[in-house]
């Protein structure tokens, strides 16, 4: 472990300069405490992963005389002799299956281990996020790569063409080409328009900051609910009642249950299955679990086995109703 912290103040060292000095401490503490946490998951094991290799370079012969090259964070073999390739991210975010079944990159690099690198073996391609220790898999079919191989060579012919339509990112501001680039270049307009494009920018800008405003006061309210819940389910607690009126509002206690699978727990059961990748999130859902039962892919034994490490969180909640009135009764005759 102190071994790869040192590697990494390393090479933090040298690339320091290239990050701005108001993040510099909290990434590299984010960078510190993420590799950490993923030497121990990869540390506590109990059957190591055999790598077969670590940026490993490819160049991906394509139609034309064209090719791709690029490098491949890691491959893994695993026990049925197919090989893995992962992708390491390092963002808290993560995507839906359907983003990685679709990616273009993953897909670059399943047909390079099968085309290139590895031609005998069966591959699969994976985005492995480092902060949560969640591994997405996808599988390139023969379909998928003849579709893929058409995107490529659409973007290939778009470049010859030289159509190179920009994406704005967060990274555009720091970038040494802006005045190069036809989103950013200065425009000639007249005075009519410079005043009425300013006049709606400056407008948008007023509208945002009252949206802003309002945020912060919607952020307010929610941390006063918050707190007079609380008070409230404390006061109902001690004594011992579920509601309460007052005038013609009814204070009521709303629980709700829901069941959580523990990740390791889950996985000890489904990773020897090979079912692991199916369900592998930060928390395991019921839906989950329900949709493999229909699938057929556990039996009844193995659900049971799901079910005795599930744990049961419950969260009150105070809702508010209103009470009608009694209607009064009519005197008798």
């Amino acid at each position: 472990r102190e071994e790869v912290i040192e590697e990494f103040c390393r090479q933090w060292k040298a690339q320091e300069a290239n990050v701005p000095e108001a993040q510099r401490k909290a990434l590299f503490e984010y960078g510190v405490d993420m590799l950490c946490r993923h030497y121990e998951r990869e540390a506590s094991r109990e059957t190591p992963r055999v790598t077969a290799d670590v940026e490993r370079f490819f160049s991906l012969p394509l139609e034309g005389g064209n090719s791709i090259t690029g490098r491949i964070d890691r491959i893994d073999v695993l026990d049925d002799g197919s090989i893995q390739v992962l992708d390491y991210k390092t963002g808290r975010r993560m995507p839906a299956q359907s983003d990685i079944e679709d990616d273009l990159q993953l897909a670059i690099y399943g047909m390079a281990a099968q085309n290139t690198l590895y031609p005998n073996k069966t591959a699969t391609t994976s985005l492995y996020y480092l902060h949560h220790g969640v591994t997405f898999t996808g599988n390139v079919s023969a379909d998928q790569m003849e579709d893929k191989t058409a995107e490529i060579m659409e973007v290939i012919d778009a470049i010859e063409r030289g159509e190179f339509p920009p994406r704005v990112e967060a990274s555009c501001d720091r970038c040494e080409y802006r005045a190069h680039c036809k989103v950013f270049r200065p425009v000639s307009v007249s005075a009519e328009e410079k005043a009425d494009i300013e006049a709606m920018i400056k407008e948008l800008a007023e509208v945002e900051a009252s949206l802003g405003t309002l945020r912060a006061e919607k952020k307010q309210q929610d941390e006063r609910k918050a707190a007079l819940q609380s008070r409230i389910l404390d006061w109902m607690k001690q004594a011992d009642t579920g509601s309460y009126e007052v005038d013609d509002l009814q204070a009521r206690v709303d629980v709700s249950r829901r069941m959580i699978f523990p990740a390791e727990a889950v996985r000890d059961i489904l990773e020897p299955l090979g079912l692991w990748e199916r369900v592998s999130k930060v928390t395991v859902t019921k839906t989950a679990i329900d949709d493999l039962c229909r699938a057929g892919d556990i039996s009844p034994a193995v659900r049971r086995q799901l079910f005795l490490v599930a744990e049961t969180e419950e969260k009150a909640i105070i809702r508010l109703r209103r009470v009608e009135g009694e209607e009064p009764e009519e005197a008798g005759e």
